[in-house]
């Protein structure tokens, strides 16, 4: 298990295929939002952090991509104006499976999935 300081308000920790966020900032509004194996939300003002986040994850060229790594994984993100959050479909996992949407804490993403995420993300702020 290898433990990541990333941005002020997420924690990363790495164990085996699986990278495991946290998310520590206070507003309890700002909590990102997953929907269980469909998708991930993160505030607009959290995006840059959690891309800066991101970035700190190593990547294992020891990891043999799947099948399944050839097709986009992660939609292009999607600003909601109402909520102020950008949503990308993809690949995230709940601790504990719940319907739809759910504000969340901590999260997991397989760590095969992490650059194309990142990639995702940091095209939709440039």
């Amino acid at each position: 298990m290898t433990i990541i300081t990333g941005a002020p308000t997420w924690t990363i920790t790495v164990a085996g295929d699986t990278v495991s966020f946290g998310y520590t900032g206070s507003s309890r509004y700002s909590t990102p939002r997953v929907w269980g194996g469909r998708g991930l939300g993160i505030t607009q003002t959290d995006l840059p952090g959690f891309v800066q986040a991101l970035a700190t994850v190593p990547e294992y060229e020891s990891l043999v991509p799947s099948q399944d790594d050839r097709a986009p994984i992660w939609s292009k993100p999607r600003y909601d104006p109402d909520e102020a959050f950008v949503y990308v479909t993809g690949p995230c996992q709940l601790p504990v499976v719940l319907p739809g949407y759910a504000p969340t804490a901590t999260f997991t993403i397989q760590l095969r999935h992490i650059a194309a995420l990142r990639a995702r993300l940091t095209a939709y702020l440039s």
